[in-house]
């Protein structure tokens, strides 16, 4: 197997890794909250307390709001202070049987073994190894885009099994 990919890291990149990683907060943390919030909510109801009821409401609106102003301070605060945003560079990595090349300013190998997880989103693969680097890899910057991401995602399940979602 020899994959190759080029993902170009910039703005666009790093707009849509936050807002991948809103969305999986929204989805875990703030649907927790919310089944408690709702469930202390029925219980002040059918105890005839329904200001309460309100205020709890409006704590999880007050919370989700925050959510999306934090993030989205978060967001610019990286953007002002990422070099990537005016000097965009284009990493490649050539997937192969054993490990992973990654050329960008200097040339990295990371075998399999090494690789924590990797989570497959709409957009881009997300590969974590077990010294806590992250790399993003776009799935529009492969040749054969829509072929070599079922390959590999084939590939994934079937080397690093549980690993890879």
């Amino acid at each position: 197997m020899n994959i190759v990919n080029k993902t170009l890291y910039d703005k666009q990149l790093i707009i849509s890794y936050s807002r991948y990683y809103l969305l999986g907060f929204l989805k875990t943390n703030f649907l927790v909250v919310s089944l408690i919030t709702a469930g202390l909510m029925v219980y002040m109801i059918l105890n005839e307390m329904w200001e309460y009821s309100l205020v709890f409401l409006g704590i999880l609106a007050l919370y989700f709001l925050l959510t999306l102003i934090l993030q989205a301070l978060t967001t610019k605060k990286v953007l002002k202070e990422s070099p990537l945003v005016k000097n965009p560079i284009t990493q490649t990595y050539v997937f192969t049987d054993t490990e992973i090349l990654i050329e960008s300013l200097k040339q990295t190998k990371l075998p399999y073994t090494e690789i924590n997880r990797i989570r497959s989103t709409g957009v881009f693969f997300i590969i974590t190894d077990f010294s806590k680097r992250t790399y993003i890899v776009q799935k529009s910057g492969f040749a054969n885009q829509k072929q070599d991401v079922t390959e590999l995602a084939n590939f994934f399940k079937a080397t690093l099994g549980k690993r890879f979602r």
